[in-house]
């Protein structure tokens, strides 16, 4: 059997049951069930299991997933720079609160001819590390280096609540300067976001 227990006041209004702490005249809701049995919980209030822990929104746990299929579409750097530029392949998020995480999953194809470096940008910015660089293989004259199903990870603190825009971008620094990024017949491009609690 289970019982609730209420240390000063409960009522039943409109159907539904309140758990209240306090007086009457300076109470704080706890716990609501309502007249169609769904369960709230009051505000800075939390589920906590046998142990003490948080059952929803502990650190760690996954609040939102937005995951994109980055179609056909490809981008080619076409002379070298030193200098990141966007390479049109996009997602965004809405983080619930400023202290979550972004976890960055991302599998594309990549082939630079020779040399390069693939990031992430947030809001036009650049803020991860280099997350791809290129390796030549110096054992042939052409110098490719030919990823056809690349995946890294990344984990972001972007510290908002506000929509944001994250984009892929790249350079070439080499050689011809060439450097291709998108998909092919063998795979689909994709990036997952993902929200994690703090």
């Amino acid at each position: 059997n289970a019982v609730i227990y209420a240390p000063s006041a409960s009522s039943t209004v409109g159907g539904e049951f309140y758990f209240r702490k306090g007086v009457p005249s300076s109470y704080t809701d706890r716990l609501i069930i309502d007249n169609q049995g769904n369960i709230k919980i009051g505000a800075g209030a939390t589920f906590l299991n046998s142990s003490g822990r948080p059952i929803l929104n502990q650190s760690g746990s996954i609040l939102q997933v937005s995951w994109k299929d980055l179609g056909s579409g490809s981008f080619t750097a076409t002379s070298t720079s030193s200098t990141y530029r966007a390479t049109g392949f996009t997602n965004t998020i809405t983080p619930s609160t400023t202290s979550s995480k972004i976890l960055h999953i991302v599998t594309i194809g990549v082939q630079f001819i020779c040399d390069g470096n693939l990031t992430i940008a947030r809001g036009g910015t650049v803020v991860s590390p280099s997350l791809m660089d290129s390796y030549r293989d110096v054992s042939t004259s052409a110098y490719v280096t030919d990823l056809p199903a690349f995946t890294f990870t990344w984990l972001d603190s972007p510290a908002t609540t506000s929509a944001i825009s994250y984009e892929l971008y790249c350079r070439a620094t080499g050689c011809s300067g060439l450097m291709f990024i998108g998909s092919s017949s063998d795979f689909d491009s994709s990036w997952t976001l993902m929200e994690v609690s703090a």
